[in-house]
């Protein structure tokens, strides 16, 4: 695997965690 797609990896996986707990803290 190259750097740019571990980046995008961990960026969409850093996206999806923020987005939880922003649900979380909404409900």
């Amino acid at each position: 695997m190259s750097m740019t797609q571990v980046n995008a990896l961990l960026t969409q996986r850093t996206v999806r965690f923020m987005i939880m707990l922003l649900e979380e803290k909404v409900l």
